[in-house]
Parts: structure tokens; C-alpha cells; sequence
């Protein structure tokens, strides 16, 4: 009977013990803020061409990267005063400029696909249209989400290309 409640003791511990090392695994790969470079280090890690890493008019951080031919924006949102700034929030936007956008693709993309936000706004010579998706870092996402989240934009700007903006491979954007 001790050895049995020994060896129950001794189980316990090594699973309670594996179960904090895991835990402090876990917490050491969970991002809760980004500067501007380690988004763009991320966006590297994960297949996409960093083409500028910076910052806005108003002073916000801003990455500015390639996915094939479509250049989009990392735009910085919830950001402390802290140098370099960091940020709890942020959102990935691609604009395409044509005077041919029209607003029914655009609404039926809205209502097919759960993922992007797209909307069409008044350029210069004709419409803009923006397609985007937040990405809340606020109390951490591990860099495997951020990985399926980058998966999901590259699945995004894919759809809405072809079924709202009737692009083709070949078509330059």
C-alpha cells in the first residue's frame, strides 16, 4: 500500500512538474506586443517579402510588405510610448487602386467569406477598394496563430482578387 501511494506521489509530481515546464514553454512563445522590426521579422519568418519597416505621418509604426505581386500594409494599433513602440494591435490592409471597382463584389465577398473586411472608397479618377483583417494581440497569441493567421491573409487576398476584383495571375496590381 506505500509503495503504491509512493509511486501515485511520485507520478504526480513528475506530471505536475512536466505540466509547468510546459506552461513556461508555452509562455515564452506567446506574443502580446510587437515593435515594427519584429513584425516585419515575423512577416520574414513566415514567406512574405518586407519592402519597408517604418513609420506613419502621425508617428505610428507601419510595415510595408510584398505576397506575390500585392503590396499590403501592417498598420499599428494600441501602441504605449515606449522607444521603440510597441503595440497590442494591429491590422493587415492591401489597397488596390481602379476606376472599374464595383460595390456588388465587393458586398458579396462581405457575405461569403468570414474572414477580410472589404470596402470601396473615392480615389483619385475613380474607386479604391480596401480588403483587411485585425489581428488582437492583447493577452498573447502564440506564433503558431500568428503563423495560421498569416495562412488565412495569404487565403484573403487570394479570394478576393479573383472573386471581388476578377483578377487573374496576370493581372498587375
Amino acid at each position: 500500500m506505500r509503495k503504491s501511494w509512493l509511486l501515485t506521489a511520485a507520478l504526480a509530481a513528475t506530471i505536475g512538474f512536466g505540466a509547468a515546464t510546459l506552461e513556461v514553454a508555452r509562455a515564452a512563445d506567446v506574443i502580446t506586443e510587437v515593435t515594427a522590426q519584429q513584425m516585419g521579422n515575423i512577416l520574414k519568418q513566415n514567406g512574405f517579402e518586407v519592402t519597408e519597416v517604418g513609420v506613419t505621418s502621425d508617428g505610428k509604426p507601419q510595415v510595408t510588405a510584398k505576397h506575390n505581386n500585392t503590396v499590403f500594409q501592417v498598420l499599428f494599433y494600441g501602441c504605449n510610448n515606449a522607444n521603440p513602440v510597441r503595440c497590442m494591435r494591429i491590422q493587415l490592409r492591401a489597397d488596390y487602386n481602379s476606376p472599374q471597382i464595383q460595390l456588388d463584389p465587393l458586398n458579396n465577398y462581405n457575405a461569403s467569406w468570414v474572414f477580410g473586411k472589404a470596402y470601396r472608397y473615392q480615389s483619385d479618377g475613380g474607386y479604391g477598394a480596401s480588403i483587411e483583417i485585425p489581428v488582437n494581440l492583447e493577452g498573447g497569441v502564440t506564433a503558431a496563430n500568428l503563423t495560421s493567421t498569416f495562412d488565412i491573409w495569404r487565403d484573403v487576398l487570394q479570394k478576393f482578387e479573383a472573386e471581388a476584383l476578377g483578377f487573374t495571375n496576370s493581372t498587375p496590381r
